[in-house]
């Protein structure tokens, strides 16, 4: 009887591990043809933070900010970008800088809801914030964000008045792969080769760029493999539609540090000493200021601080609170000139 059990237990493990062999197996199977279930995991796992910013000492700033619905901005061929506006009538009167903040989540995850505590916080330091949702990969690839950030920005650009915003002191800027779609916007607007080889008209006076906030993007297809980012190679086959993305056909427009003119707005740059992404951070800063372009940046190379990717939505810190409070005198500083 005992011999019948037992063969009956082991019967009954061996079916249970064949068939987690072969889920297993099926697993690395569809992952080698497609970046969709790898996304689809990461995308769960990222909506599980509502809120992806600790404001630490800065939480009490952020009361009596407005929150708008979302305004949907038609865009050919594509869903329609949508941002979310963030007002104060705290210190009403002349128009205010104007923020256009892009999420990241490596073009494939996130959303504009989950930064909106620091939204919130750059309105209380006196300006209007307004947040973009963009479509995501591999559902919509590149150029995508691009065309519905640059809707975005003719909307700004015709509305600002309504927000009591001036469209003539606008900053683009966002964290990682925002920080990407920020910097290539900036390369676009200021580099009229590169708008038309994108095929994407933004039309908006140069000048009226005073700055990127750029925080810990991607800025170099060609050397971020380098950099050991996780994920970053299905993020990229996402994007791109290629899963070997070195060989996709206008990887260049991508990287923005192929495409820097002396023209280029005057940039705020950021990445943590832990996060891999730090040495895009360096190269984009060396090419830039090669260029002579005005560039401030906040490095922790060397601090033993172990800052990760994002390091600064995490405001409870010292190292974020310093980069945050260099954010504000950047763009003070940016919007007089």
């Amino acid at each position: 009887m005992n011999q019948v059990k037992k063969f009956r237990i082991g019967r009954k493990t061996g079916i249970t591990l064949s068939v987690i062999a072969f889920l297993i197996l099926t697993i690395v199977v569809v992952n080698q043809l497609t970046p969709r279930l790898y996304v689809a995991i990461f995308r769960a796992l990222i909506n599980t933070q509502e809120n992806a910013v600790n404001l630490g000492p800065y939480a009490d700033k952020i009361n009596g900010i407005e929150v708008s619905d979302a305004v949907s901005i038609p865009v050919e061929g594509l869903p329609d970008a949508e941002l979310t506006m963030y007002t104060s009538d705290a210190g009403s009167g002349a128009p205010k800088p104007l923020i256009l903040f892009i999420h990241g989540g490596g073009w494939a995850a996130g959303n504009a809801k989950q930064l909106e505590s620091f939204s919130k916080l750059l309105v209380s330091e006196g300006y209007v914030v307004a947040s973009l949702d963009y479509s995501l990969a591999p559902e919509y690839r590149y150029p995508a964000p691009i065309q519905q950030a640059a809707a975005a920005i003719h909307y700004l650009q015709a509305h600002a008045a309504e927000y009591n915003a001036d469209p003539a002191k606008l900053f683009i800027g966002g964290n990682s792969a925002g920080a990407q779609i920020s910097g290539q916007l900036g390369a676009m607007i200021t580099n009229p080769a590169l708008e038309q080889q994108v095929g994407i008209n933004i039309d908006i006076p140069a000048d009226n760029v005073k700055g990127l906030l750029l925080l810990n993007g991607v800025y170099d297809f060609d050397t971020v493999a380098r950099d050991n980012f996780p994920g970053f190679r299905k993020y990229a086959w996402s994007y791109t539609g290629k899963k070997d993305y070195e060989s996709y056909s206008r990887l260049d427009e991508l990287s923005t540090v192929k495409n820097i003119t002396s023209d280029y707005p005057a940039t705020y740059l950021t990445a943590g000493d832990a996060d891999p992404l730090e040495p895009q951070t360096y190269e984009m800063d060396a090419i830039l200021r090669a260029h002579g372009v005005d560039v401030t940046s906040v490095y922790w190379t060397g601090s033993g601080n172990n800052l990760p990717h994002d390091y600064i939505f995490g405001l409870q810190t010292e190292p974020a609170q310093l980069a945050f409070e260099e954010v504000v005198k950047f763009i003070n500083d940016k919007s007089q000139q």
